[in-house]
């Protein structure tokens, strides 16, 4: 009686979770992720990405915010061990829009090497709090802006004697 009254009370059992667990890896979901669990799994996965940008930006690497460059943040995150294996390309590019809504991303106009202006993401201060990163030091690019890579510097030609030397 008391097991029939606790199944009543409490609802029905949640169907079986199916998991694979590739090698060296840990488990994963074979169906997608929905209600509460999607939303933990959207969490983790954004910080994942806040971090892993506020790395590159410290140290002068650059997310390209375009989706068809080849810095964008898929192709270029994708190797590090914290990116977020289970997204595809297109859901990495819905998380980072949704940080950005959120005001945890800003994209910030440069100029490359070859005078063409571009946008590269970076970590605002309030995505430093969400992803628990420590606050911007002076020396981190954060806040929007137009900066302006120098170009390459060519060699000096060497020049003629002039005519009064010899």
């Amino acid at each position: 009686m008391f097991r029939y009254l606790c199944v009543n009370i409490l609802g029905p059992l949640a169907a079986p979770l199916t998991l694979h667990w590739p090698h060296g890896g840990l488990p994963e979901l074979d169906t997608p992720a929905a209600g509460v669990v999607a939303h933990i799994a959207e969490r983790a996965d954004t910080v994942a990405l806040l971090k892993l940008i506020a790395e590159y930006s410290e140290r002068g690497e650059r997310v390209a915010v375009a989706t068809t460059a080849r810095t964008n943040a898929a192709k270029l995150l994708s190797s590090e061990s914290t990116y977020p294996k289970g997204r595809k390309p297109a859901g990495v590019f819905d998380l980072l829009r949704r940080a950005q809504r959120a005001g945890y991303l800003e994209a910030a106009a440069y100029r490359g090497a070859d005078r063409h202006q571009r946008e590269a993401w970076y970590v605002t201060g309030k995505g430093r709090d969400f992803a628990g990163l420590p606050s911007e030091t002076a020396g981190t690019a954060g806040s929007a802006g137009t900066y302006e890579e120098p170009a390459p510097v060519a060699p000096a030609a060497p020049t003629a004697g002039s005519a009064g030397s010899a």
